[in-house]
């Protein structure tokens, strides 16, 4: 009865290797150490004699030096490898133990020379040291002993290579079997981060056996046999592997299971947080919303506040919410941050409440595990040079309109400001943000007087007179500014006079009185000169924004006045940002005292028709240092002041190419042109004479013409 059963054995092996697109084969490969994983079996050889250190001579001697044939190339193993000179190997942090396969002894050494052994004792791990002669040795970490074959005897163990040993170089050549395909095992579920204990299977190809580990270690056949599904409820990692029935093994399959535990506050929360994303199990008690900004959702459990990023959340201002969800902490802008939470999430009630109440603090108060708390600073001074609250201990706070704009702040004065902290993490500062103007309440009883621009309109030709006046029920004294001088002036009396084409801000300040606030209104002028025209793109303009991939830098394009054409190669304007967002041009670096070479531009491409001429550029960017260097298809480089780069010229065609690295945020693209066809061009010799003030195309007064186009009453005049 044995006999047949080991003949059907052995024939269920034959059919199997027979099934498989070649018979296995057994092949003994030279691999570095580096390279070695636990299970591995390998003959430990020097190549300098060929001598493989054999298992099987037991704790009582030195194993003897036995002879190996290698290829000429001493990559392979030619020879049989016996059973007694292998070993499995178990890496574990850099480290290598060897094991006599199928048994629980190793090899290891003692402080004696032929101190090498095989056995229980525990000075068995080694490791792979380089000598000072560059040679690679194997190395008992207990012992300080380098291993290797002493005078084509035996192997011993020294702790120095320089005499005995000198000539030795120890190798691996591990054992491998081809023509024959274990598929690895698959466990379901396949690990994750869970609230509910989980039915774990395991599966493989039909025939074969799995072994599993629940502790990690590496399975084995003498690890548990896999019969039928089991329950996981502690964080842990389930490993397993499958074996043929000829006893060929697979790879091994590792998953990790994690049980969340519950978080039950918000500051809890923000203490686990970590720049990775992790997930998390939180307790909602009472969250309430206390801001909205696109996928920005802003919470406070009342103590504390966090930040959620999520779009489609669906969530809205006085929210509040209960219960039990699992979300995704991280940080972000040095601040803890959640995603993966919605109004329809598992587990999470949400209804209508009240708000939140103002949590009274001071500035210096602030952490980071209070951004999104409603907060109330009482008897801070707002200082208009800065643009920042300053409370009595000199700490500063940014008004930020987050979700409404911002009330007329009066420098100098004192407010109770009410609001959402939020972290700014390039000015290292905290803002507080209104969710409706009235949060930031004035502390005076002078009155706010009632003052306005009557202005009738704000374009004017360059010969025509403004009739914009001035009112105020103040009795404070009224002064007056034009923000450039060039475009157009403004007297005491509040009288206008337009000198050059352009835009100015005029403004009208009011003084303070005992009984009044001081007071500022503004209005923009624009001086026009016939036959100029100017054209605006925005980021918020309809036919802009939306447009473009961020992900690809897709192009950008759009048409003012059935003339003027915008074309960005590299930009896109995402709904929600305020700018466009022109990408970097790209650069190959140079050699040595050389500059970079430009291999992918990124530009701004502005283009009109024959009979047309653009005269003006100005990119208007989001803030200082988001507009660098830029210049024209000619190398005409453009002024860069503060958040504007500004070009001038004649031309029909202007490519203005971003000459950084980095992207821009542009807000406006303000463009002027000129229309050649707008009147007919009179024709004259710069030696006629021209009656009437005379422009430049760039609408600058000139006292002389020469060759080129002028504007003189209102014609345009061609000077041959």
């Amino acid at each position: 009865m044995k006999r047949t059963s080991t003949f059907f054995s052995l024939l269920a092996a034959l059919l199997l290797l027979a099934g498989n697109s070649a018979w296995a084969v057994e092949t003994w490969v030279k691999t570095a150490a580096a390279d070695l994983q636990t299970g591995d079996v390998v003959a430990i050889v020097d190549l300098t004699s060929s001598l493989v250190l054999p298992s099987s001579n037991g704790s009582g001697a030195a194993p003897a030096a036995t002879s190996v044939t290698l290829n000429s190339e001493k990559t392979e193993i030619d020879s049989e490898v016996a059973d007694a000179w292998q070993w499995q190997v178990t890496v574990e942090d850099g480290n290598l133990q060897f094991n006599v396969p199928g048994t629980t002894n190793y090899l290891y050494c003692t402080n004696a020379n032929n101190g090498v052994r095989v056995g229980t004792n525990e000075n068995n791990v080694f490791s792979i040291a380089q000598h000072e002669n560059g040679v690679d040795f194997l190395f008992n970490n207990a012992t300080s002993r380098y291993i290797g074959p002493y005078n084509n005897q035996d192997w011993r163990c020294y702790t120095s290579v320089n005499n005995n040993i000198k000539d030795a170089v120890v190798v691996f050549f591990k054992k491998v079997i081809s023509g024959v395909n274990v598929a690895k095992p698959v466990i379901t579920p396949a690990g994750g981060a869970f609230i509910e204990p989980q039915q774990v299977s395991i599966s493989a190809e039909e025939g074969c056996t799995v072994y599993y580990t629940l502790d990690g270690t590496e399975p084995t056949s003498e690890s548990t046999r896999y019969t039928a599904s089991f329950t996981v409820s502690t964080d842990c990692t389930v490993r397993a592997i499958a074996y043929d029935v000829a006893g060929n093994p697979s790879s091994v399959t590792s998953v990790e299971f994690t049980f969340l535990k519950p978080i039950a506050t918000i500051a809890e929360l923000c203490a686990a947080a970590t720049d990775k994303d992790a997930p998390a199990l939180v307790e909602l008690n009472n969250w309430i919303c206390t801001g909205v900004a696109g996928s920005n959702v802003y919470f406070t459990d009342g103590k504390n506040g966090i930040l959620l990023y999520q779009s489609g959340h669906n969530f809205e201002l006085n929210d509040v919410l209960t219960g039990k969800a699992q979300i995704t902490l991280t940080t972000y802008n040095d601040c803890p941050e959640i995603k993966g939470l919605t109004n329809t999430t598992e587990g999470l009630t949400v209804t209508k409440g009240e708000g939140a109440t103002p949590l009274a603090v001071t500035i210096g108060e602030l952490r980071k595990d209070m951004q999104g708390n409603l907060i109330t600073l009482e008897g801070v001074t707002y200082s208009k040079e800065g643009d920042v609250f300053i409370d009595d201990d000199d700490n500063e706070i940014i008004p930020y309109n987050r979700f409404t704009t911002l009330p007329e702040l009066i420098d100098g004065k004192t407010y109770n400001a009410t609001g959402v902290a939020i972290w700014y993490k390039n000015k290292q500062k905290w803002e507080i943000a209104p969710r409706t103007a009235d949060e930031f309440q004035l502390l005076t009883s002078q009155k706010m007087p009632v003052s306005a621009w009557s202005v009738q309109s704000e374009s004017v030709d360059v010969e025509g007179k403004p009739t914009a006046r001035f009112t105020t029920d103040s009795d404070g004294e009224v002064t007056y500014e034009s923000s450039d001088p060039s475009v157009a002036t403004i007297d005491g009396e509040g009288n206008i006079t337009p000198l050059k084409k352009g835009t100015t801000i005029i403004t009208a300040n009011v003084a303070e009185t005992e009984t009044y606030l001081p007071d500022s209104k503004s209005f923009k002028l624009t001086v026009t000169v016939d036959g100029f025209v100017d054209a605006t793109f925005e980021y918020s303009d309809e036919d802009i924004q939306g447009q473009g991939a961020p992900n690809t830098g897709a192009e950008l394009t759009a048409t003012r006045n059935g003339v003027l054409t915008l074309f960005a190669n590299k930009a896109y304007a995402k709904p929600g940002d305020n700018h466009m967002k022109i990408y970097g041009s790209k650069f190959e670096k140079g050699e040595e005292g050389e500059e970079p070479t430009l291999t992918e531009p990124s530009y701004i491409q502005l283009s009109v028709p024959e009979g047309y001429t653009i005269t003006d550029i100005v990119l208007t960017a989001t803030e200082d240092g988001y507009i660098k260097e830029w210049a024209d298809q000619s190398g005409a480089a453009a002024t860069i002041e503060g958040a504007t780069a500004t070009w001038s010229g004649e031309q029909t065609e202007v490519i203005l190419t971003n000459q950084a690295s980095s992207q821009a945020r542009i807000k406006t693209i303000a463009v002027s042109y000129f229309d050649k066809n707008g009147d007919s061009i009179t024709t004259i010799t710069a030696s006629a004479q021209a009656d009437g003030t005379v422009y430049n195309l760039a609408g600058q007064r000139v006292k002389g013409m020469q060759q080129g186009i002028y504007i003189v009453g209102g014609k345009k005049i061609a000077v041959k």
